[in-house]
């Protein structure tokens, strides 16, 4: 019995042969048995983690890795990375940036995002962070992962992807000009409509400075005009720009200015007709 209890929990038999010691070997008993419930307390506490041997055995999972997975301890322990029947984990154990091989061509630290579909439909989105796992005489003896759990964070920028794209697609299809330009009044987006306007590609636009596409008169008034978007002030105001031709193009602007979230200018945007 002690010599299986050993094998199991060595921790645990090297606590009990202190403990049958003297007064002071049973006090630094005492101290490593509280290290070692600290430690576990903040072990299975922390992001979900597994420690990989350099032979790809599991050697040590956490309770937040067993249960953002929904794996049972016993169940993994032992068993080699790439076992088929952890496929489903989503792990790229049979490629070339598999994160023991990335680790062991001297890497430091190596990071991809994982996608695991589990039996019940669901699916979790994490970020893995590899580190080497090095002994006490600093020898590589395998690694270390952490997962960081961004399921929810990566449903809200699929979604804000959608929405972005069908927003860009009412802007680009949009039968009214759009004319973004940055604080140096540099073209930083026109759609189809206001490309067409002027008589221009989009991409001649591209980069294209406002005062570009008016005559010396019209730059002063632009000028003016882009000043009192920097201070803030919204207002709509008609503008004679030049077509490409070089004939006069006579529109209506609806111009406000664009601040970041510092309150930082950052140009201005204009609809126009």
């Amino acid at each position: 019995a002690i010599i299986e209890i050993g094998i199991m929990n060595p921790f645990g038999l090297l606590l009990r042969k202190l403990k049958l010691s003297d007064e002071s070997l049973r006090q630094k008993a005492d101290d490593l048995e509280y290290a070692y419930s600290e430690f576990n307390q903040i072990f299975n506490a922390s992001l979900p983690l597994r420690v990989i041997s350099k032979d790809c055995e599991i050697i040590r999972v956490n309770q937040t890795y067993t249960t953002l997975f929904h794996l049972e301890e016993k169940q993994i322990l032992g068993m080699k990375c790439y076992d088929p029947t952890l496929s489903p984990l989503g792990h790229l154990c049979d490629t070339d940036m598999c994160s023991m091989k990335q680790i062991e061509k001297g890497k430091d630290y190596y990071e991809y995002e994982l996608t695991t579909k589990l039996d019940e439909g669901i699916e979790i989105v994490s970020i893995v962070q590899s580190v080497p796992y090095r002994n006490a005489k600093g020898e590589f003896v395998g690694i270390i992962q952490n997962f960081t759990n961004i399921t929810e964070r990566s449903k809200f920028e699929a979604a804000m992807k959608k929405s972005e794209e069908k927003y860009r697609k009412l802007v680009e299809d949009s039968l009214e000009g759009i004319w973004v330009i940055d604080d140096e009044t540099n073209t930083t987006f026109v759609n189809q409509s206001m490309a067409n306007m002027f008589g221009y590609e989009i991409d001649e636009m591209i980069g294209v400075n406002l005062y570009e596409f008016t005559d010396e008169d019209g730059k002063k008034i632009a000028e003016a005009n882009f000043e009192r978007r920097r201070q803030g002030i919204e207002e709509d105001h008609e503008f004679e720009f030049i077509h490409k031709s070089g004939k006069k193009v006579f529109t209506t602007l609806k111009a406000s200015p664009i601040f970041d979230e510092n309150g930082n200018f950052e140009g201005a945007m204009a609809f126009v007709t």
